[in-house]
């Protein structure tokens, strides 16, 4: 695997980074012919974020010909990653990032062009032990979808208190309705609390759908829930031509 991230798409590898870092502390990189994924999964293993990075995401992006009908795998600790794409402006700090990979290799190669001075910063990262993950849904295998842009989200986010751990969509064909329950807590003004019979209720935690809005937010891009119903996967889903984050 050999692929070059330009400057000016630094930023959502940063971001992006920092978005699964909040999910997980262990990091999948998946290469395919057609694009680069990194994926993480929470403790428990209930949660599943993707980012998922389309060859017209980067300047350069190969995969080995023997390798084009299988997907180059290896795992990284977020710890060992994130400190180098640390801090703002990393579109002014650098020309490009090169990611280099050898399969069954132990390393990770990490490049870094400098538009300063002549530099290239060689970080030969330590990878963790192999291991394959079978993610088990589609993007697109619910029958029902809801679609709106970021900012709906996060106001929705705002009516609820910061501690909140959960919040429960109650889905009829012509509203949704957003609630919160704390057994045995006072009411409060802050609180949303509201109850109706609908055709579909599904209840999922915060902690991954903030993130989720809150990446989605910084590149003012939509947000798609797509869903069965309650005890199914609950999919999140925001894109662009180039990237597509699914959580």
């Amino acid at each position: 695997m050999n692929c070059i991230v330009p400057s000016l798409n630094l930023k959502v590898v940063a971001k992006g980074l920092q978005a699964l870092s909040k999910i997980g502390d262990e990091l999948f990189i998946e290469a395919k012919r057609d694009k680069l994924t990194l994926v993480t999964l929470n403790l428990r293993k209930t949660v599943c974020a993707r980012l998922h990075l389309f060859d017209s995401f980067f300047s350069s992006y190969e995969v080995d010909e023997d390798e084009q009908n299988e997907t180059v795998t290896c795992k990284i600790h977020m710890k060992v990653l994130l400190p180098l794409l640390k801090g703002t402006h990393l579109e002014k700090k650098f020309d490009f990032i090169k990611l280099e990979y050898e399969n069954y290799s132990d390393i990770l190669i990490f490049k870094m062009k400098y538009k300063c001075d002549d530099i290239i910063m060689t970080h030969k990262l330590k990878l963790m032990d192999s291991e394959s993950i079978a993610i088990q849904f589609s993007a697109d295998s619910g029958r029902n979808n809801i679609l709106a842009t970021s900012s709906l989200f996060t106001q929705l986010l705002n009516t609820f208190n910061n501690t909140d751990d959960e919040m429960t969509l109650e889905i009829a064909k012509d509203k949704i309705i957003a609630r919160n329950y704390i057994t045995g807590a006072p009411v409060r003004p802050k609180f949303v609390r509201s109850q109706v019979n609908s055709e579909t209720n599904i209840n999922f935690s915060l902690k991954p759908i903030r993130t989720a809005i809150h990446f989605a937010e910084g590149f003012n891009l939509n947000i798609g829930f797509n869903f069965e119903n309650g005890g199914r996967p609950l999919v999140v889903i925001m894109k662009n031509p180039h990237l597509k984050h699914i959580s």
